[in-house]
C-alpha cells in the first residue's frame, strides 16, 4: 500500500520522524514523506499558486530519503499526487498530529476556575 506521511511542522518535527519510523515498521507499505521545509502551522488548508515551488530530497539517518518543499502541507500533498512522481497516487495520507504543551498550560492558566 502507497503511504504518504506529510505535517505543517516540517520536515525535521520530531512528530513526523518519530510517526516515519513507526511506519517504516508495517508490512507492505511504500511509504513517501513529503513535508514543509519549516513550520507551516496554520497554513493547512493554504495553496501556493503565484509562484514555483522548490521540492528538495532530504536525507534520514537511517538512509531513507523524503522530501521538503517551501510550500504548504496542501502544496505536499499535491505534489505527491502527481502521476509517477515520488510512489504516484497514495492509497492513504497520515499526518502527524502536534501536541503544544506550551500552549495546554497557557490555557490552563487562563481558565483557571475555582
Amino acid at each position: 500500500m502507497k503511504v504518504l506521511l506529510t505535517n505543517d511542522d516540517g520536515i525535521q518535527a520530531t512528530g513526523l520522524e518519530e510517526l516515519r519510523r513507526a511506519l517504516l515498521r508495517v508490512p507492505d507499505i511504500q511509504l513517501a514523506v513529503i513535508a514543509p521545509d519549516s513550520n507551516r502551522s496554520a497554513t493547512a488548508r493554504s495553496i501556493t499558486t503565484r509562484r514555483p515551488l522548490w521540492v528538495e530530497e532530504i536525507p534520514f539517518e537511517d538512509g531513507t530519503s523524503g522530501f521538503a518543499t517551501d510550500g504548504t502541507p496542501v502544496d505536499c500533498v499535491r505534489f505527491a499526487a502527481l502521476e509517477g512522481v515520488v510512489l504516484g497516487i497514495p492509497a492513504i495520507a497520515v499526518s502527524q498530529q502536534s501536541v503544544k504543551k506550551e500552549m495546554d498550560f497557557r490555557l490552563g492558566r487562563e481558565f483557571d476556575f475555582e
